[in-house]
């Protein structure tokens, strides 16, 4: 069992952009990774109680979805995630340039007690930093969130 990088994911960009990508990226699977009914956009809400593979990453996941998308062109949505021991700026940036979407993204793992921080802009990983600390329960913000 792996230790979870968990962080909250912010996507912003073109909403149909976000909906397409939501919807062809997040693969509901059942705990053993059996996939699961597929994400729909009902009336301008896609929700699934399953959490969801992030097709293009290694072990990324999304925690269930729960998205109410406006009528906005651009939008900005944020999904909990995590990932299996680390975060791939570059996995992530092929979807985002596949999309032409913009991501966020600052995750925790408290077993090997660093900080991810993530930017993608346009496809380009504009930050990856990794983030140590000499006192991981009192410097870091959040020390019990991933692991």
């Amino acid at each position: 069992m792996p230790n979870w990088c968990e962080g909250a994911l912010r996507i912003k960009g073109k909403t149909e952009n976000i909906v397409k990508m939501v919807l062809e990226c997040m693969i509901p699977v059942d705990i053993i990774g059996n996939e699961m009914p597929r994400l729909e956009n009902d009336d301008g809400v896609i929700r699934s109680d399953f959490d969801c593979w992030i097709k293009g990453t290694h072990r990324g996941f999304a925690e269930g979805i729960d998205l109410w998308i406006d009528d906005d062109e651009e939008s900005v949505v944020v999904i909990k995630t995590r990932f299996a021991w680390d975060v791939s700026a570059k996995e992530l940036s092929l979807i985002s340039k596949q999309y032409e979407l913009d991501f966020r993204l600052y995750a925790f793992e408290a077993g090997m007690e660093f900080n991810r921080d993530i930017e993608i802009i346009h496809g380009e990983i504009t930050k990856d930093n990794e983030i140590t600390f000499d006192d991981y329960k009192w410097d870091c913000i959040c020390p019990y969130t991933g692991g």
